[in-house]
């Protein structure tokens, strides 16, 4: 299980946080991640988008973040956190770029 409380410091960025998931991650959910579809995306925003939310402090100790995703919630957050790592998974560019 991924311990994404053991970050000495939360990124701030979209980019940050998308390298350091990158880092983290085994990869076996990497392989699982970029080989899902585009519409198969939203269903990890319960699972492993609630670590993302806890780990990453997107529930309110990371304001930053938010702000730097220009998004306005905790979820939207870290939606577009995994939908930009499954497009580096993938060799994309993501908009943000």
């Amino acid at each position: 299980m991924l311990d994404l409380n053991s970050i000495i410091e939360t990124p701030k960025t979209l980019f940050g946080a998308v390298n350091y998931l990158r880092n983290v991650f085994s990869e076996e959910i990497k392989e699982h991640i970029r080989g899902m579809s585009k519409e198969a995306m939203g269903m990890l925003n319960f699972g492993l988008g609630s670590q993302v939310r806890n780990g990453l402090g997107l529930n309110g100790e990371n304001p930053k973040l938010i702000a730097n995703c220009q998004v306005t919630n905790a979820e939207e957050a870290s939606e577009l956190i995994l939908y930009t790592l499954w497009l580096a998974l993938r060799g994309e560019k993501s908009r943000h770029s």
